[in-house]
């Protein structure tokens, strides 16, 4: 189409055919804020990652180091239940040598067992003042003996009685011990009754005793009882110890009561014991009379119990009372037990009460044991009250003994014994702590432990609150971690992680909460310790306010890498993430959706696509929205801003994209008219531009159009077209520091004419590892000036000054960062000059000031590749 074709009713048309567009370049850019192309593209910068904006999402809670198996005070307690070995051995040599004696003094005094003998005595001895009074009677193979003892100097009185029964037969053997064992079943028989009355130590003594010798073993029985004013003392006591073809076998029981004027106490315990029957019969009897030592003998079965109950006063500031029972019971290596102790203790200002309850056991190299603990303690301040429990059960080594076992089952682990290889935990405790009018707090937590050698598995979940005078806080965290170590190194091999911690806290001005959900996976190399492979799932979601503002914010990531074998540090990495926030001031509201995906692998390059949703209102007038689609392709940006508008059109943006419609189109419909575009399309599918009245795209025809552009490349316009607008532009890409630019000189009707000066610059470089800074801030000083005529003078019209902006992305790993610089702006004046005189425009870039880059770049040299533009636009209507 010709321009003479034309139609000119106003004679309007420009002297030189310029495309009369002011119109729309004036409404394209209201559209975007007032904004020049060059500050629209600005605007959409390299993706900057969730993560390098937040901080990781991490989490350096272990349930494996919170879930150690380490020292117990419950379980510790078990060490100091012992049965008394000590004084079954003593039982043992004292019973055994009594019957040795008896058969001696048997085989001694058979001669005398032939004779008969009665006799009966009074002794008074003024000199010493003592008085016997005793009686015998000997018969056959009986001795029975009464005698009284009275010491006047000691204030003692001393009564006993006993009976020697020895067999006829012994009277008639040879007297060769090693026949003995060949003699009746009851070789002899020794018992004894006997008193002591202690003035002088306010005492009083009682014992009764047996000792029997048969043919193939013997017998002793024994009790006792002592009342002993001085000490406030009573205490009783029973034992029997028999040797036969069992073995050695012994029982014992015991009671003491003791009273002083600040200290009370009540014991008892039951015993009993056996040697292994290898010792026992026929040669237990030889060697008691070869003279072989009882302790020589080896106990082989133990049972003891305990019960002991103290109180006690302490110069009238302390009063305690105990009370501990303690069982255990021993074949061999083979060990249990069990022990209950309770204590209450107060002072003038505080005070304590504990029970603690322990049972366990070893059998061969195993080992299992229950403790628990539960303790209150008060004073004028506050106090504490707490219950703890484990459970615990490990395999040590074959050769272990009970002692090492038991000491291990104690102990845990410690750095200076060896790890234990095989063993599972439970534990709980609970803990409550109240200061008057400054703390209050609880504490619940659970633990659980597998460990089969290489294999650790531990959960552990803990609840706390607290409050004091100015907040109020709780937590509660649930920990999950397995791992798998190496066996030569005893390092992590693979290892996972499930962590989730909720934390809340109120104040009186604000108030704050956090759930944090973490799932991470990792294979470690075992020799240097370092993560090769890590996968994770993460989630951290907040809520915040004060009496001014509101916060909340969703941060969700999902993130798989492979890492350098060499650094530890990411090799190749993908990431999924997302971040919603939310704030509101009294006088701003904001919301934010940020959805970003990206793939690394260093020293081949990167990708990222960033979908960004923005609201903002604010009491300034400003209210916008504004959605941006981006992709980052190792630092070549591409994308689409979609941006709304209070009133009338909002404006989409391409950046850096081209827009191919493919089979879609695009339709302007007013109702009346309408523009069509696409590929293809209308009634025969032969067009790709149709504008006329409107109708069914169906129904579009290069006949029925108003204008038209085929598929076959032709086009056709019909209608009327009015031109009366004369416009003149130029543009410069110099990018000198001093670089001018002059638009004319051109012909006017002498009418007002709109002068925009317009200019921009910016820098972008590739920012090394490890980084480094901007610094300054980038400016510059533009003039407009004005000339008629070819040779008429420059007259200055306006001044301006343009600041702009800089924005740096640090490097990650190896992955360069970036590093911009830009400012842009424009001179706006009415020019209302009038004549017939050429006019001729000057813009002067008088100063340039631009930020320093403070690191180094690759392959873009010392100063990179700047962009710099000037132009000039002069429209008369």
């Amino acid at each position: 189409m010709n321009w003479e074709d034309i139609a000119d009713p106003s004679g309007t048309k420009p002297a030189n055919n310029a495309d009369v567009t002011g119109e729309n370049t004036s409404k394209d850019t209201a559209a975007v804020g007032g904004k020049p192309a060059t500050e629209v593209l600005a605007e959409l910068e390299r993706i900057e990652p969730i993560e390098a904006q937040f901080g990781p999402i991490t989490s350096d809670i272990s349930a494996l180091k919170e879930v150690q198996i380490g020292h117990d005070d419950a379980l510790a307690q078990l060490a100091d239940v012992t049965a008394d070995q000590g004084a079954a051995q003593r039982q043992i040599t004292r019973d055994v040598g009594r019957i040795d004696e008896a058969v001696l003094r048997a085989l001694m005094e058979s001669a005398r067992t032939r004779d008969v003998l009665r006799n009966a005595g009074i002794v008074v001895d003024p000199a010493t003042g003592q008085v016997r009074i005793y009686a015998i009677d000997q018969l056959r193979d009986r001795t029975s003996t009464a005698e009284i003892a009275i010491d006047a100097v000691k204030s003692v009185v001393t009564t006993k009685a006993s009976v020697n029964q020895v067999q006829e037969l012994i009277a008639q053997a040879v007297l060769d011990p090693s026949q003995v064992a060949e003699l009746e079943p009851i070789i002899a028989r020794l018992t004894s009754a006997e008193s002591e009355i202690d003035g002088l130590n306010a005492a009083v003594a009682l014992k009764a005793s047996l000792v029997e010798v048969t043919a193939i073993g013997g017998r002793t029985s024994d009790v006792e009882q002592t009342l002993d004013a001085l000490a406030g003392e009573v205490s009783s006591k029973a034992s029997t110890t028999i040797v036969d073809q069992l073995g050695i076998r012994l029982g014992s029981a015991e009671q003491m009561l003791s009273a002083l004027p600040d200290v009370s106490g009540y014991s008892v315990t039951v015993r009993q014991a056996r040697v292994a029957a290898d010792d026992a019969a026929e040669a237990a009897l030889r060697g008691m009379l070869a003279g072989d030592v009882a302790s020589r003998y080896q106990l082989s079965q133990i049972a003891e119990a305990r019960q002991e109950l103290t109180t006690k006063l302490v110069d009238g500031f302390t009063a305690e009372a105990i009370a501990r029972t303690a069982l255990t019971v021993q074949i061999g290596q083979i060990r249990a037990s069990v022990l209950s102790e309770a204590q209450a203790s107060v002072t003038r200002d505080s005070l304590l009460t504990q029970r603690v309850d322990a049972q366990g056991g070893m059998l061969d190299n195993q080992a299992a044991a229950i403790g628990r603990l539960d303790r209150v303690s008060l004073d004028n301040a506050g106090g504490i009250a707490s219950a703890q429990m484990t459970i615990r059960q490990q395999i040590g080594a074959a050769d272990s003994s009970d002692e090492a076992l038991l000491r291990a089952l104690v102990a845990g682990d410690q750095a200076d014994r060896a790890r234990i290889g095989q063993a599972v935990q439970i534990q709980t405790e609970f803990t409550t702590t109240l200061v008057e009018n400054e703390r209050a707090a609880a504490v619940a937590r659970q633990s659980l432990l597998a460990r089969m050698n290489a294999a650790d598995a531990a959960i552990v979940a803990t609840s706390k609150v607290a409050a004091d005078a100015n907040a109020a806080t709780a937590e509660r965290v649930n920990a999950l971690e397995v791992v798998f170590n190496d066996a030569a190194s005893g390092l992590p091999a693979t290892r996972a992680r499930i962590n989730a911690l909720e934390e809340a806290t109120a104040e009186r001005d604000a108030a704050f909460g956090r759930r944090l959900d973490l799932i991470e996976g990792s294979i470690e190399d075992p020799e240097t310790g370092l993560v090769a492979i890590h996968a994770t799932v993460a989630q951290d979601r907040q809520a915040s306010v004060t009496r001014d503002d509101a916060n909340a914010r969703d941060i969700q990531q999902v993130a798989a890498q492979v890492n350098d074998p060499a650094t530890g540090l990411p090799a190749t990495r993908a990431v999924v993430a997302a971040v919603d926030e939310a704030s509101a001031t009294r006088d701003e509201a904001i919301g934010r959706l940020v959805q970003q995906i990206q793939a690394v692998i260093d020293g081949v390059g990167s990708v990222g696509l960033q979908q960004a949703f923005t609201a903002v209102v604010n009491r300034l007038g400003l209210i916008e929205g504004k959605y941006t689609l981006a992709i980052d392709s190792d630092g070549s940006l591409n994308g689409i801003e979609l941006i709304g508008s209070t009133s009338g059109p909002g404006s989409l943006n391409l950046i850096n994209t081209d827009l191919r419609m493919g089979t879609g189109r695009m339709i302007m419909n007013t109702g009346t008219v309408m523009r069509v575009e696409g590929i293809g399309f209308g009634k025969y599918g032969d067009l790709v531009s149709w504008f006329g009245p409107t109708m069914a795209i169906s129904e579009c025809t290069k006949a029925n159009a108003t204008s038209y552009e085929g598929m076959d490349n032709s086009a056709y316009f019909g209608g009327s077209l009015s031109a009366g607008v004369l416009k003149n532009a130029v543009r410069s890409s110099l990018t000198t520091a001093n670089a001018s630019l002059e638009l004319g000189p051109f012909g006017t009707t002498g009418k007002p004419k709109s002068i925009v000066a317009s200019y921009s610059y910016s820098l972008r470089r590739r920012v090394n590892p490890p980084g480094g800074s901007i610094s300054g801030t980038p400016s510059a000083t533009l003039k407009l000036e004005r000339r008629r005529g070819t040779d008429g003078p420059w007259v200055e019209l306006q001044t301006g000054t343009i600041t702009g902006e800089t924005s740096y992305a640090a490097p990650e790993g190896a992955t360069p960062g970036l590093g911009t610089q830009a400012m842009s702006g424009a001179i706006t004046i009415t020019d209302n000059s009038e004549g017939a005189q050429d006019f001729s425009y000057r813009l002067t870039l008088v100063s340039r000031t631009l930020a320093a880059f403070n690191f180094t770049s690759p392959n873009d040299g010392p100063a990179g590749e700047p962009i710099q533009s000037l132009s000039l636009v002069s429209v008369e209507q």
